[in-house]
């Protein structure tokens, strides 16, 4: 199978499969003591189901502290409008899906070739 063959097939199983959630970015100002949120902006993404991690993938792995109910979450790369990433001192990041607000805690991006195919993101409540 081609690369773009490839490509294709996981943005088709990520289509039939996946489900739209919100990726939110929300810009934070003034002092890092005391931030001040700015307008949310979201973003529609495409996901494949969130999983929980196993239990035998609790603790510490790669740097990245996972924690019992930490979800995974695969959001494909094709059409995204924006690029996924941790929240830092100037903006936070969230996904949203079932009612619920998840923090990002980790985002790994996945190769297919030179390409990223997804993105593997660690959320928590």
């Amino acid at each position: 199978m081609s690369l773009d063959a490839l490509i294709e097939r996981a943005d088709e199983i990520f289509a039939v499969w996946g489900k739209e959630i919100t990726y939110r970015v929300t810009p934070m100002s003034g002092p890092s003591y005391d931030p001040t949120p700015g307008t949310p902006v979201d973003y529609t993404v495409n996901s494949a189901p969130p999983v929980e991690y196993a239990q035998e993938s609790v603790g510490d792995v790669g740097g990245t502290q996972i924690q019992l109910h930490d979800l995974r979450v695969s959001i494909a790369a094709s059409g995204l409008p924006v690029v996924p990433h941790v929240g830092d001192g100037d903006e936070n990041t969230a996904l949203i899906f079932d009612g619920k607000v998840y923090s990002i805690i980790s985002v790994m991006p996945k190769f297919y070739g030179e390409d990223v195919g997804h993105y593997d993101l660690q959320v928590r409540l």
